[in-house]
C-alpha cells in the first residue's frame, strides 16, 4: 500500500471514529424519563407527581427545566372555562427546589430553579408535585 493510500485510510478511519463512536463528549441535554403518578379525589380533583430524569449539558438546560399547564379550556359548545392549579412541592434528587410561577397564554408556567446555574454537565431528577381542580 502506498503512503497515499494509507493517510487517506488513516484519515477515514478518524472521520468515522469522530462521527460514529466516542460520543460520551457528545452526550445530549434532554429528558431521559418522565414519569406521573395521577390520584383523582372524589371532588374531581387531581394530586399529580411527575418524576422528571433529566440530562444538563449547560447549553439549553443551565438553571434547570419548565413545565406548562394549560388552566383555560373551551368545551365543545364554545363555554369556557378555568380550574385551579397549585404547585405542592418541587424537589431536585431529593432536595428542596425552588420554584416560580408565572402566567402563559393558555395557563401557567412552573420555573423549576433559580438563578443558580445547575453543576454540569450532569444528571438530575425533578419531583414537582401538583394540584388542579
Amino acid at each position: 500500500m502506498n503512503t497515499a493510500a494509507v493517510h487517506i485510510l488513516l484519515r477515514a478511519v478518524l472521520v468515522a471514529s469522530v462521527l460514529f463512536g466516542g460520543n460520551a463528549t457528545l452526550a445530549q441535554e434532554r429528558i431521559l424519563s418522565f414519569d406521573s403518578e395521577v390520584r383523582i379525589a372524589a371532588d374531581g380533583s387531581l394530586d399529580v407527581t411527575e418524576t422528571i430524569a433529566i440530562r444538563a449539558e449547560g447549553n439549553n438546560i443551565r438553571r434547570g427545566i419548565y413545565r406548562d399547564f394549560p388552566t383555560r379550556y373551551t368545551d365543545r359548545n364554545g363555554l369556557r372555562f378555568v380550574v385551579d392549579f397549585s404547585v405542592v412541592s418541587l424537589q431536585r434528587d431529593g432536595a428542596p427546589e425552588p420554584f416560580f410561577t408565572e402566567r402563559v397564554k393558555n395557563g401557567v408556567q412552573v420555573n423549576f430553579g433559580n438563578d443558580d446555574f445547575l453543576p454540569v454537565p450532569g444528571e438530575f431528577v425533578y419531583t414537582l408535585r401538583y394540584r388542579t381542580a
